[in-house]
């Protein structure tokens, strides 16, 4: 009975430490929590990958509409649409969420959720930019994302006052047209290690599938954590309390 109760206690403990070792996502709510997968600007067709757990209901905003430091230039010159979770259920972090259209008046197409332009006027060219946030239109409590070319006016012309960074949450992508991240998606361990992966040019591919809306939507996947030094104690103290039942069980028999 002793054993039994020593037992318990010891595969309780290893419960709580896996618990606490286990990796637990958040909902959207910082600089970094999303980054691009792909975009042409001629189709107004791009594609993100969540690193964080997307909840129900959370909605991102992607404006076509430079930002001049402190506030978006004008509220109607150009245009923003804004995707909804709308799936009922908590998209998991390296989930691949692709658009397609975004510039229909009629609302574009998502392979998960759904996307409708807020104010009319979301129109790429091929030297331009799209800032992702949440909040609400053009008033942004957190800027997500950032993708275009940096170089010129009309395109990730600031970055003062976002909190995004090029090569960190910021792609500059050199006035390319339907281009899509070809690095890698498995091994770099937590999700947050592939942001710099995935704001390198380097590991972009001009992939003119992206045009017709056609995206590689494989998930990125964080890689499972080495056991500490406290887990393997706590498993072979399990292992070792299961030994020592099955002993005094045996013993037991004979006598």
């Amino acid at each position: 009975m002793k054993t039994k109760m020593k037992t318990m206690k010891t595969l309780s403990g290893l419960a709580v430490i896996v618990s606490i070792l286990t990796p637990v996502s958040a909902a959207l709510t910082a600089t970094g929590d999303i980054a691009f997968t792909a975009y042409d600007p001629t189709t107004e067709n791009f594609a993100f990958v969540a690193l964080v757990d997307i909840n129900a209901t959370e909605s991102i905003f992607f404006d076509d509409e430079e930002w001049n430091g402190t506030a978006f230039g004008s509220a109607t010159s150009e245009g923003n649409a804004r995707w909804i979770n709308d799936s009922g259920a908590t998209i998991p972090a390296g989930t691949i969420i692709t658009i397609t259209d975004a510039g229909n008046n009629a609302g574009g197409t998502a392979n998960i959720g759904s996307v409708s332009e807020v104010n009319g006027g979301f129109n790429l060219a091929t030297v331009d930019g799209v800032f992702a946030y949440i909040g609400t239109d053009r008033t942004p409590t957190a800027f997500l994302a950032g993708i275009g070319d940096a170089d010129s006016t009309s395109g990730l012309t600031s970055l003062t006052g976002t909190g995004l960074t090029l090569g960190l949450n910021a792609l500059d992508t050199d006035s390319k047209e339907f281009i899509e991240y070809t690095g890698p998606r498995v091994g770099l361990g937590d999700l947050s290690n592939y942001r710099s992966s995935l704001t390198d040019l380097s590991n972009w591919t001009v992939t003119p599938a992206v045009a017709t809306g056609t995206f590689n939507t494989a998930s990125f996947g964080a890689a499972v954590p080495e056991p500490s030094g406290l887990t393997l104690l706590a498993l072979g103290s399990a292992g070792l309390a299961a030994r020592r039942k099955r002993r005094d069980k045996e013993l037991g028999m004979r006598n």
